[in-house]
């Protein structure tokens, strides 16, 4: 009968997480969020599939408030997406997150049987699999958003070199290597915390390392890190050395106007906000649910520690005390950044961490004889996995909504918490792109997006770049008193009050976007105190970047010059 039931167990568990698959896969592209620094990345593709492998960056995207740039494993990934689509476009762009992202629910698994049984891995993998963060970052394309599975291949991997025999433990090294390279070109806190991470580690395993470790191993770990910093290395080659002193210049100006202790009680407060977003998948305001988080961090420290102690399994205890070293870790990095962590790509890396707490909390209720204490813990997990579902489930379902009609942020849940002005999705920035196509006559196309939604605009550029039309369009200002010989649009969000009086000539909608040509040969009596200026900023640092940190290509190191 207890079979029975565990078999009946398994099934439901499986079939949530086939459930948080398709939650990923729904309605992929037409749901794609898209902004500047996204149409940037693709752009970079876009050269290098035009003019050729040469013209792929040796860098990758720039490390968040400084001029340094990452490594490029991002944008060969985007590259190589492309290629096999057969084309360089949004849905490509952001494919490699998407599969990096349903992958990493079967790494998690693999984990996590390293120290639970299969039943409770198999019920912290479907935890894990619902967490509407890790859901959300599959979903579109970012840098950081495929941290998630690329640590988890590290973590997996260095437990796999302790573990495997001579062998096969060459390949497991590699994979060390090679999650390490990749996972510090996609954030630049995961470039210092994980080879500190690793040092550590191993100091701790110094003896193993004797047993297990050859001088072969180490020539191959160094070696595939080094292969893929290639590009990194010769960047620096041709630029002398340009990377590498902004390097050390941003980690010259990573410092805190606050006290140590100041940091250290924000660096605490962020966890724990950002550890009961993953437990519930809400990320509302009201910091006494951000506090419970901290409890939490807390409690989970504590079940990790009292579990390391009393473990004798040596397979078991190495996995505890590499997730209490994991925490540590990143914990001691953002002190003195503690101040700027309120993000959530900082937590990305520390995921699994809330998925490993949660079943050694549960095993310490499990295993007293209480009924009471396990139907607690019960009670407890299923809330967790439900409230991240149905966040999950009225992401998606505003998403949709904002695809059909106006979408009033006031009459939503996610949207609202967010304080997003709107979601326009590439589905429908690229249909009214075609509407502004089809619709012009003439030789130029101008269109006006007002402040709240003036992010959009590099994605209605590329938009319009991206179906073929070679009009030049241009992204004005304001609304002109005067017209140029071409066709005016305004861009708008869709239900609002038209305040400018202007004589419209076509206009259509495309779910939350409404658009409307402007009547050429008036004059538009609109006040200017009325007519909100767009943000010209948005291009001002990669502009300055381009000028004064040139980027290098692999064309450049096959050069004559």
């Amino acid at each position: 009968m207890n079979s029975k039931k565990h078999n009946w167990l398994k099934i439901f568990l499986i079939f949530i997480i086939a459930t948080s698959v398709l939650a990923r896969c729904f309605e992929f592209s037409d749901l794609l969020l898209l902004k500047g620094d996204q149409v940037r990345d693709i752009m970079v593709t876009d050269r290098a599939m035009e003019e050729g492998a040469g013209s792929l960056s040796l860098l990758g995207p720039r490390a968040g408030g400084t001029m340094l740039r990452l490594g490029p494993a991002f944008y060969y990934f985007q590259y190589v997406s492309a290629k096999m689509m057969g084309a360089n476009t949004p849905t490509s762009a952001a494919l490699p997150n998407l599969i990096f992202g349903i992958a990493s629910i079967f790494l998690a698994y693999l984990l996590l049987k390293k120290y639970f049984s299969q039943n409770w891995s198999l019920a912290l993998t479907t935890f894990y699999a619902c967490i509407f963060l890790v859901i959300e970052h599959a979903r579109f394309t970012w840098n950081p958003n495929s941290l998630p599975f690329f640590t988890l291949l590290f973590l997996y991997s260095l437990m796999q070199v302790f573990s495997e025999e001579k062998n096969r433990r060459w390949l497991w090294v590699a994979l060390v290597g090679f999650s390490l390279a990749v996972a510090g070109q996609l954030h630049f806190t995961s470039f210092i915390a994980l080879p500190i991470f690793s040092v550590i580690f191993l100091f701790f395993q110094r003896k193993k390392i004797v047993e297990k470790i050859r001088i072969w191993d180490i020539f191959i770990f160094f070696g595939v890190i080094l292969f893929f910093y290639i590009p990194v290395i010769l960047s620096d080659l041709i630029n002398h050395g340009d990377n590498l002193k902004l390097f050390f210049k941003s980690i010259g100006t990573k410092k805190s106007d606050h006290s140590f202790l100041a940091n250290i009680s924000k660096d605490i407060y962020y966890f724990g906000k950002y550890f009961f977003r993953i437990l519930t998948g809400y990320f509302g305001s009201m910091k006494i649910l951000h506090y419970l988080g901290s409890f939490f961090m807390l409690a989970g420290l504590a079940a990790n520690w009292f579990a390391y102690k009393k473990e004798r399994n040596e397979e078991r205890k190495r996995f505890l005390l590499m997730i209490l070293l994991w925490v540590a870790i990143f914990f001691m990095l953002f002190i003195p950044l503690a101040y700027d962590i309120d993000k959530p790509r900082f937590f990305l890396p520390l995921i699994f961490v809330v998925s490993v707490w949660v079943g050694l909390i549960g095993k310490f209720f499990w295993e007293r004889k209480s009924v009471f204490l396990k139907a607690v813990f019960a009670v407890f997990f299923c809330a967790f996995l439900l409230s991240n579902i149905i966040a999950t489930a009225f992401w998606l379902f505003e998403l949709s909504v904002s695809q059909q009609k106006a979408l009033n942020p006031e009459d939503t849940i996610i949207l609202k918490t967010k304080k997003d002005a709107a979601w326009w999705t590439w589905g429908i920035i690229s249909r009214a792109s075609i509407f502004m196509r089809d619709a012009c006559v003439k030789q130029k196309i101008f269109y006006y997006l007002p402040k709240k939604v003036a992010e959009f605009r590099p994605v209605f550029d590329y938009a319009h770049e991206s179906s073929g039309d070679k009009r030049p369009i241009s992204s004005l200002k304001k609304i002109p008193s005067e017209f140029e010989n071409g066709c005016y649009f305004l861009v708008e969000k869709n239900g609002q009050k038209d305040e400018m009086n202007l004589e419209i000539e076509k206009q259509a909608s495309f779910g939350d976007i409404a658009v409307m040509m402007i009547k050429t040969g008036i004059s538009s009596d609109a006040d200017e105190k009325n007519i909100q200026n767009m943000n010209s900023s948005q291009n001002a640092e990669e502009d300055a970047d381009s000028t004064t940190h040139q980027r290098a290509y692999w064309r450049d190191v096959f050069s004559s010059k």
